[in-house]
């Protein structure tokens, strides 16, 4: 039986294999709440977010049971300083910054060409080439998408909470 963790108003599983399990026995979905930047290992990822319905479909076909978080787990103490947690933070974002910016290089290679012929459309002077247009863009990007922020905030209150 696979143990979901109940946790400030949320349901995660915190190991791989019962992960494993879930997505291709039972074919549930659920969301990780880890870190998101690329090649990183699914142990990272964890824990694994199941939705209510979903945590009610494991519990009545008795595929899964509900167990309070320890409260140990709740009120731990941080295991690093608040400056090393936010060198760690600032690090991570700029990982992710740096995978999106590709995301979105590669992105804006396979639609340069409309780019130019819609700047051609609108008679803006001189075009530049298709690099500058593409560094222009790029230069646009001065923050990470609020998807990616919003994955990240979770982290961001429980670590708050944990130094207040």
């Amino acid at each position: 039986m696979i143990d979901i963790v109940v946790s400030n108003g949320g349901s995660f599983v915190w190991s791989s294999d019962d992960w494993y399990k879930l997505r291709m026995d039972h074919r549930i979905i659920g969301s990780f709440e880890g870190a998101v930047a690329d090649n990183e290992s699914i142990h990272i990822r964890l824990p694994f977010r199941l939705t209510p319905v979903e945590t009610q479909f494991l519990v009545k076909h008795k595929i899964g049971r509900t167990v309070e978080a320890p409260q140990k787990m709740r009120a731990c103490q941080p295991l690093v300083s608040y400056e090393v947690y936010r060198s760690l933070r600032k690090e991570r974002i700029s990982n992710q910054m740096e995978a999106y910016k590709m995301r979105k290089r590669e992105s804006l290679e396979s639609m340069v060409d409309k780019i130019i012929e819609g700047k051609r459309k609108k008679g803006r002077g001189i075009i530049p080439d298709r690099d500058a247009i593409i560094q222009n863009e790029l230069a646009k990007i001065i923050s990470l998408p609020f998807e990616l922020i919003q994955q990240d905030y979770s982290r961001v209150v429980q670590v708050a909470m944990i130094l207040e």
